[in-house]
């Protein structure tokens, strides 16, 4: 009986939440944006101060965000891992709470962001979060277009270690990869094989007790592979720890000082990070197709 009432008043809360998630949403105003939606080409990363905006304060904190971006000219905005801590502070990382945020939480969490790239014309990618499906826990990230619409998602069970296919955008493609799978040289190789030119870290708790070799990790493959790399993290007193890992967007040293595209001023307060690839002159390298077959076996991929 007691299960039964859970149940029931459960999803009373859940369409309350819902409801006032919407009047929220249909009461904020957006730019005209005209023509401009297409125009504009800075990437933008987002470096965020944990904090708990549950709810509707999430929805005021997204739009402050994505505000500021909108003022800075840019296109396509990188959010880091683990925003589902800030929506739904009472989160935890175990099956219980992973799947109770799935069936009641995520349409909303998912519904934020879409209304936010259509309202300002900027393509969002969410950084990463955790799903439960077919009875496991998977990491999830997905790009949201600049008319609302999912236009990419990923996949891979939390227990594997697993590159997932690259996103295309303009003249780059993304490579969205765990701060494990970037310290490994085989998975960030495996994804230039693929034909990625950015490697992405917006990981859920993209931390570790050696915060320096995460920042030379991304910085590293930049150099060894000529591409260009993105890493966007929460920082302060997180749910998994403390963080002063900054943010930023990186790039081969032959193009960009010191390796450094655009990076925090401050490695733990929030901040908005604006850059350019400018990847025109940059050789990628052309790797054989029989390098691929070894690696790919070498990893059991």
């Amino acid at each position: 009986m007691n299960t039964i009432l859970r149940s029931f008043f459960g999803k009373i809360l859940k369409g309350k939440v819902s409801k006032n998630l919407n009047k929220k949403l249909k009461r904020l105003r957006f730019p005209s944006l005209s023509s401009k939606r297409d125009l504009v080409d800075n990437v933008g990363v987002l470096q965020l101060k944990y904090q708990k905006a549950e709810g509707l304060d999430f929805v005021d904190l997204i739009y402050s965000v994505m505000n500021q971006a909108y003022q800075k000219n840019v296109k396509i905005l990188f959010f880091p891992g683990g925003l589902q801590y800030v929506f739904f502070p009472s989160f935890k990382e175990n099956s219980k709470y992973v799947k109770y945020f799935t069936e009641n939480h995520f349409n909303d969490f998912v519904r934020v962001f879409s209304k936010m790239a259509a309202g300002f014309g900027i393509n969002i990618f969410t950084g990463e979060f955790y799903l439960y499906e077919n009875n496991e826990i998977v990491r999830c990230g997905m790009v949201i277009d600049n008319y609302g619409k999912v236009s990419y998602i990923y996949k891979k069970p939390k227990s594997k270690l697993e590159v997932p296919p690259t996103f295309r955008f303009g003249n780059l493609n993304f490579a969205f990869l765990s701060t494990e799978e970037i310290l490994m040289y085989e998975f960030s190789k495996l994804s230039v094989i693929r034909g990625a030119n950015v490697l992405v870290n917006c990981s859920i708790g993209n931390i570790s007790p050696h915060r320096y070799f995460e920042f030379r990790g991304i910085w590293s493959r930049c150099q060894q592979f000529k591409v260009c790399g993105i890493n966007a993290t929460m920082v302060g007193e997180t749910p998994w720890g403390y963080s002063n890992l900054p943010s930023g967007l990186y790039g081969p040293i032959e193009f960009f000082k010191k390796g450094i595209i655009a990076t925090a001023e401050k490695s733990s307060e929030t901040e908005l990070i604006i850059g350019k690839f400018g990847l025109e002159g940059v050789n990628i390298p052309v790797l054989e197709q029989s390098g691929l077959n070894k690696l790919m076996k070498t990893l059991k991929l």
